[in-house]
């Protein structure tokens, strides 16, 4: 992004019922942008997409915040004081940044075991395995897919076949891959898939990526492994019992989360370790015949 200078912030704290009457002042002078939040001194409610059964707090007051040029500052902050005259408006100078410099700071080259690296394009060494950040999940940097990266060189050697379901930016097949087997990724999502195909040309490897649904896979894989919410992973499980031969192992499961997809997994599967971190879990079970 070209670096435009600075922008105003402008914030205000409100009655709830306020935010509409506020917000249509701030846009009609201008402003760039919103953000909404609670009150001041309370810390934001974190609600990650597969809490379902979890729901924000709803406060009284809220804090709106808004940017502006200089110009629809002054403008807004005038407003607001003929219209609101006891309003606390705080006003703070934002400095534009670059943008794609600064996103390029949350990814880096990460250690997975041995000699193997995930890294961005911008940080790879010769071996490492590449994998841009983008709109598809999975770069190798979050714990859990880490530990399921790892997972993967382990049982490598004992497996010929690897299915990964949800595959994302298709990491955990690439791995694979890599590890000599043959492998193959799903995913619903389209454009994740074109992201995986792009993922293994970009790497020299080879992997079959498609959008068929689990429940249209026919066969089995000694290796299966999925990088996704507890929930679904408690929803694919028949599936993901049909289709794995010998190891499947399980990622993206939030620590509270990992007995209720044991459950869903055993006795028909055993498990064989599980792998706890500050908050997420891996899990690999097997099927012993």
């Amino acid at each position: 992004m070209e670096n435009l200078g600075t922008w105003i912030e402008l914030s205000v704290e409100i009655d709830r019922e306020a935010i509409d009457a506020i917000s249509e002042i701030l846009t009609n002078c201008g402003a760039n942008g919103f953000e909404e939040g609670p009150p001041r001194g309370v810390a934001p409610t974190l609600i990650q997409p597969w809490e379902t059964d979890r729901k924000a707090p709803v406060y009284p007051r809220a804090v709106v915040r808004a940017w502006f040029d200089e110009e629809g500052a002054e403008a807004a902050t005038q407003k607001l004081t003929e219209k609101h005259p006891a309003l606390d408006i705080q006003k703070r100078t934002v400095a534009d940044e670059d943008w794609a410099q600064v996103w390029k700071q949350h990814h880096h080259r990460t250690h997975v075991s041995g000699e193997f690296w995930i890294a961005p394009p911008w940080e790879a060494q010769p071996g490492d395995l590449i994998i841009p950040p983008g709109n598809a999940f999975g770069t190798g940097e979050h714990p859990s897919t880490l530990e399921c990266l790892r997972k993967i060189q382990t049982v490598a050697a004992e497996c010929t076949h690897c299915l990964d379901v949800g595959c994302g930016s298709g990491i955990l097949a690439l791995a694979a891959a890599r590890a000599g087997l043959r492998a193959e990724g799903i995913d619903i999502d389209p454009p994740s898939v074109d992201s995986a195909i792009e993922n293994a040309r970009l790497n020299h490897l080879e992997a079959h990526f498609s959008t068929t649904p689990i429940e249209r896979v026919t066969g089995q894989f000694d290796l299966v492994v999925a990088n996704l919410f507890a929930e679904v992973l408690c929803a694919l499980r028949d599936d993901l019992i049909r289709v794995s031969s010998h190891h499947l192992i399980l990622a993206g499961i939030l620590n509270e989360k990992a007995d209720t997809v044991i459950a869903a997994l055993c006795p028909e599967l055993t498990l064989v370790e599980r792998i706890e971190g500050d908050a997420w879990t891996c899990l690999h079970l097997q099927r012993i015949s």
